[in-house]
């Protein structure tokens, strides 16, 4: 995308950066990462061309927000601190981070990222302060509330944590963000609004196990074994060599195997 824009600016053609939304999301670890993609514009006088250079995508295109040269900088920054974090090199992140929300005030994600970095660092009130100053760019942002929930519950914080979780617009949450939210419902023993919430995840993304494990779990605890195994099954078939799939389909069977007929005198 990059090279495209440059060698039509070097024609004299401007051609303009756009993100592309929404991002795509997957689970790395304990984390959740939203991958972003951008794309090139060019605008004429018979409408705006879009290149895209995406081999494939299942998810429909809901917006596009064009960027300036400095955002485009920033990006490439805050894609750098995301990889040093990956790597651990938590200093190394800190500082490609730091230099992205400079660039960009208004980068949400950036700063998202910044706060798990300076967390990870083992600095919680520099990872709470810069979730603030996102907060106050996007203050219903489900991915910062979600990460600022993190670093409550970390803390032994829990009421701040559902509070942080209640206050997320879910119109714009990841699915991990509203099992999440099906959580804190389910620990504070609200079954229904517990499974609403998974429900409403695995609508979002039917192709990722982790809203069919949330079910099974709460499904477990409501002593219905059939349907967590019917939850499971379904897990299974979407990632069958999942380890966590495994053990908890292995717990369900033995559950129910332990619940055999009666012997009989």
């Amino acid at each position: 995308c990059n090279t495209v824009i440059a060698m039509g600016r070097a024609l004299g053609v401007y051609v303009q950066p756009a993100l592309m939304l929404p991002g795509d999301v997957e689970k790395d670890g304990k984390r959740v990462v939203i991958n972003t993609h951008l794309v090139a514009l060019y605008e004429h006088a018979d409408g705006v061309t879009m290149y895209d250079f995406a081999q494939e995508r299942d998810r429909p295109i809901k917006g596009l927000s064009v960027l300036d040269d400095l955002w485009l900088t920033a990006i490439f920054l805050n894609n750098q601190g995301v990889d040093a974090l990956r790597e651990g090199s938590y200093d190394q992140a800190i500082r490609q981070l730091s230099y992205a929300t400079r660039l960009a005030p208004d980068f949400t994600a950036a700063y998202g990222n910044l706060g798990v970095a300076h967390r990870m660092a083992g600095d919680p009130e520099a990872a709470l302060a810069t979730y603030r100053q996102a907060l106050e760019i996007e203050s219903s942002s489900p991915n910062i509330l979600n990460n600022l929930a993190s670093l409550y519950r970390s803390l032994g914080q829990e009421a701040e944590a559902r509070a942080a979780l209640q206050a997320a617009d879910l119109s714009k949450a990841s699915p991990y963000m509203l099992i999440t939210r099906g959580d804190l419902e389910l620990a504070q023993g609200n079954h229904r609004q517990a499974m609403k919430y998974y429900k409403r995840a695995r609508r979002a993304s039917p192709d990722i196990p982790s809203p069919c494990l949330a079910i099974a779990r709460l499904q477990i605890r409501r002593d219905n074994l059939k349907a967590a195994q019917r939850a499971l099954d379904r897990a299974l078939k979407l990632a069958p060599e999942n380890s966590e799939v495994q053990q908890l389909g292995e717990s369900v069977e033995q559950l129910i195997g332990g619940r055999g007929s009666p012997s009989s005198i």
